[in-house]
């Protein structure tokens, strides 16, 4: 699934500043006739791809960076672990990797409890646990609370 949006946003990007047959060759398609009656030279795609490579890029910076922010996003809904509409108000999209990546392993952590709808967690983690879901129950005294999990 991920290949497949890689493959799409490179073919609409591309699209959009080169011919459609010159991405379909650079996307190794099949041209069917068109193959036999136009044969490009060797360098014309990828002096046509030249054209769309600052939008395809995804870089950190500029326009790039909502690039990236997209392809974040993607993954996010392709993990089936958020709804589109949570991404969007927690902005995990916007989250730096190392943090995405300790909220989808969190959230994970919370799926997989085994049936269990609440969880003991250190009293200082609680606000790790606030964006996934979990609501805070009871504080248990010894430096440790309660927290409801949201399934």
């Amino acid at each position: 699934m991920q290949a497949h949006g890689f493959r799409k946003f490179f073919k609409s990007e591309c699209e959009r500043f080169v011919k459609s047959l010159y991405v379909e060759i650079l996307m190794g398609h099949a041209t069917g006739v068109t193959a036999s009656c136009m044969k490009p030279r060797e360098e014309e795609p990828a002096e046509e791809y030249a054209k769309a490579i600052p939008s395809s890029t995804i870089m950190k910076s500029g326009r790039e960076a909502k690039g990236e922010s997209e392809l974040k996003r993607l993954f996010l809904i392709a993990s089936g672990k958020f709804s589109k509409e949570e991404i969007h108000q927690k902005r995990l999209a916007e989250l730096p990797y190392d943090e995405l990546q300790k909220v989808l392993q969190e959230r994970l952590e919370s799926i997989s409890n085994n049936g269990k709808r609440q969880i003991v967690v250190p009293i200082d983690q609680v606000k790790n646990y606030l964006p996934l879901g979990c609501d805070f129950h009871a504080n248990l005294g010894n430096g440790d609370a309660v927290l409801k999990l949201p399934i």
